[in-house]
């Protein structure tokens, strides 16, 4: 019998992508390297409960938030000329 080899990482349950097309927690090693692939700073990582990767997703999400900027509108009109 031929013993298949498999890699550490496709022995996770979930996985979060943090960078990527989609970010987010997937459930098969496959669909996040396809998320990851062609991004020139991909990653993803796994985790063995949902509850682990739920966690790290939400400190990655919240680290990346800038609590003290402010969104600011910068509309100005156009002028409006006698043709309308």
């Amino acid at each position: 019998m031929k013993k298949v080899k498999q890699t550490l990482k496709s022995h996770y349950p979930f996985y979060v992508v943090f960078v990527g097309a989609i970010v987010g927690i997937v459930k098969s090693y496959r669909e996040a390297k396809q998320r990851t692939e062609g991004y020139p700073y991909g990653r993803c990582e796994g985790f063995h409960t949902l509850k682990e990767a739920q966690d790290t997703f939400n400190r990655h999400a919240n680290s990346l938030r800038d609590p003290n900027a402010e969104f600011k509108w910068d509309f100005t009109a156009p002028p409006r000329g006698n043709n309308c």
